[in-house]
């Protein structure tokens, strides 16, 4: 499954040459998403570093998520700025996720790429224009191809682990793959 899944141009958190590689498919309105963000990017990269890396993909889902297709949109965004404001936009979504609606994703987002360094005027041209609509919809197509329906879903080094899980079944995994190669 690993070699269907695209990591070149996607947002990376953690060493790029890592021997592990965690692909998550996210919402960032999901509860159980920002759930598995605490854990997974806080806890398991902070235990693996240089040894297990984190590419992030966009799996909004609109149907009962009323401003995902808009916070992933606004992701894109900011990774056009750059991968640290990328993960500055990121953080913020998941960490005011109760507080957001569709009327202050926006000024949430220019907030986290100002802090992080980013050109709040480029990106917010890119919000209003869209422009990242594509790369969304690249993400969403991949996840369906790959029979992604929920999300989070995590692939480490190919193996499909679906659901905010305990800590240990990732880390079990990856002590796996580690030894493998």
């Amino acid at each position: 499954t690993l070699s269907k899944l695209t990591t070149q141009g996607q947002p990376v958190l953690g060493d790029p040459n890592a021997p592990v590689t965690i692909v998550v498919f996210s919402d960032f309105q999901c509860p159980f998403c920002a759930k598995a963000e605490r854990s997974v990017e806080r806890k398991l990269l902070g235990s693996y570093q240089g040894k297990a890396k984190l590419v992030f993909k966009n799996l909004p889902l609109h149907q009962i998520h009323s401003w995902a297709d808009s916070a992933a949109i606004a992701g894109e965004c900011a990774y056009r700025e750059n991968n640290k404001v990328f993960w500055a936009v990121h953080s913020a979504f998941f960490e005011q996720q109760a507080q957001i609606n569709n009327r202050n994703l926006d000024d949430i987002a220019v907030r986290a790429v100002k802090q992080a360094g980013g050109d709040t005027r480029r990106f917010s041209e890119c919000l209003r224009k869209r422009s990242t609509e594509d790369a969304v919809s690249a993400d969403v197509a991949e996840a369906n191809a790959l029979g992604v329906k929920s999300t989070p879903t995590f692939f480490i080094n190919g193996r499909r682990v679906t659901g905010a899980q305990p800590i240990e079944g990732f880390t079990a995994i990856v002590d796996e793959e580690l030894t493998s190669n």
